[in-house]
């Protein structure tokens, strides 16, 4: 009466096989999302890291007084040179 349920052949191989597919198709797509989650947080993680250091950079440096005058300089031109701006000479290029 039983003997039919618990038979074991092709057919349950062929399950049990497809079970064992299916159970590393899920594992993968889990393996890929978590993957995708971590260096998702951890690239926004280091951006805004990042930010944060560059904006405090920028308002420690723009307390300083020559700093001030330059940005003053600069603001009152047409255009920047921005060869001279990377050599950290004088801007002007009217």
């Amino acid at each position: 009466m039983l003997g039919g349920m618990f038979r074991s052949g092709a057919g349950t191989r062929h399950f049990a096989s497809r079970i064992m597919r299916l159970q590393f198709l899920v594992v993968g797509v889990l393996i890929v999302l978590v993957t995708a989650g971590t260096l998702f947080a951890s690239y926004d993680r280091v951006y805004s890291k990042a930010e944060d250091t560059s904006l405090t950079i920028a308002r420690t440096v723009a307390v300083l007084p020559e700093v001030v005058e330059q940005v003053s300089r600069y603001a009152q031109q047409d255009k920047l040179d921005p060869q001279a701006l990377a050599e950290g000479g004088a801007a002007t290029s009217r």
